[in-house]
């Protein structure tokens, strides 16, 4: 379904019930209920995908103006891709949790999902998730999330990005009281990055 036809159906709905009356005895019927993009189940699906290639991954590290590379095992890839995959994004919690706004980006034929915590002291902060329309179908194409972690005197802000089918990535900015922040960039790679 294109956006324009996702508007124009929700401009019909959105007729049909300010034109419908009820009666004081008569309950409406309950709204379809409206579901949030299954983000965990998403990401599940990647990760056992990239375990089941028979290949290594790329793990490229970078601190400052350095960068190190290596090739890393599937456990390796396991315990680095299970901090994508949060409690705040399981159902029906992440619907309650967080709000969601929806655009259409002509100039990269994409749709964009972003969601945003209503609770700012929430560790998930912000999740975007990126539909590409190619050739008449719409898949994931990207997941973009921010999270904030607490630890004593030390804040640690985490924004992460999943390629569909490509890679994973996390930035760490670690910022302790009185020192100057860190920045810690860890990409890994299993497919092709065009």
């Amino acid at each position: 379904m294109t956006l324009r036809q996702f508007f124009l159906f929700g401009f019909v709905l959105y007729a049909a019930c300010k034109n419908s009356s009820h009666s004081p005895a008569t309950k409406p019927a309950p709204a379809e209920a409206h579901h949030y993009i299954p983000v965990n189940g998403y990401l599940l699906d990647e990760i056992h995908n990239a375990d089941s290639l028979p290949i290594g991954f790329e793990k490229l590290v970078t601190v400052g103006d350095k960068t190190d590379s290596s090739y890393v095992t599937t456990a390796v890839f396991d315990i680095f891709s299970r901090q994508f995959l949060c409690k705040e994004l399981e159902l029906p919690g992440f619907e309650e949790a967080y709000f969601e706004s929806t655009f259409l980006d002509e100039t990269t034929n994409t749709i964009n999902f972003n969601y945003e915590a209503r609770d700012s002291t929430s560790s998930l902060q912000r999740v975007d998730v990126i539909f590409n329309q190619q050739k008449g179908t719409n898949r994931i194409s990207s997941v973009y999330m921010e999270k904030v972690e607490h630890a004593g005197d030390t804040l640690i802000l985490k924004k992460m990005l999943w390629r569909t089918r490509t890679s994973c990535q996390v930035i760490a900015s670690k910022r302790i009281a009185h020192f100057p922040e860190r920045t810690k960039v860890e990409k890994l790679v299993w497919g092709s990055e065009n």
